[in-house]
């Protein structure tokens, strides 16, 4: 039996902030402006998306965060909880994990943004900034078409009114 016949499981486990260890492969980047946004959201709700490690603590998914705990006043020595694979992992799994566990397989619903949330919130939140743009541009042309009267015409006799 190989490696990779055992299935995969996770379980969430303590660690110390300061022995996890940076994956060389990992191709995520952050901008200054997106990390200190990262810092402030760990400030304001703490943490909670689980850092990702295999079982030697390099971290597959969560560096930037990492990051940001330090930066948010963490030290190396807290324990935060991290999720932990039951077994080691290949090099293949880590990188395969590496890259989708930062891809977003889903997408916004953009008129629910729209609609439902305040759009000054959502670059805070950490909407792209692409997303929120489109997003403003169909809260601002609903808006406008609600403003706009609309022209009828009467079936009967063609008369057009407001």
């Amino acid at each position: 039996m190989s490696v990779t016949d055992v299935d995969l499981s996770w379980d969430e486990e303590e660690r110390i902030l300061g022995d996890l260890t940076d994956n060389s492969k990992n191709p995520r980047k952050i901008s200054k402006a997106a990390f200190e946004k990262l810092v402030d959201l760990i400030k304001k709700n703490g943490y909670h998306q689980r850092i990702t490690i295999n079982r030697d603590n390099m971290i597959i998914g969560g560096h930037q965060r990492k990051k940001a705990l330090l930066e948010a006043g963490w030290s190396k020595k807290s324990i935060i909880k991290v999720l932990v694979p039951c077994r080691y992992l290949t090099e293949e799994e880590i990188d395969s994990l590496t890259i989708s566990d930062n891809g977003n397989f889903g997408e916004y619903d953009l008129d629910m943004l729209a609609n439902e949330y305040d759009m000054g919130k959502l670059l805070d939140w950490g909407v792209p900034a692409f997303l929120y743009d489109v997003v403003n541009d169909i809260s601002e042309s609903k808006e406008s078409k609600k403003r706009e009267p609309k022209q009828q015409t009467c079936p009967e006799c063609g008369h057009q009114f407001i």
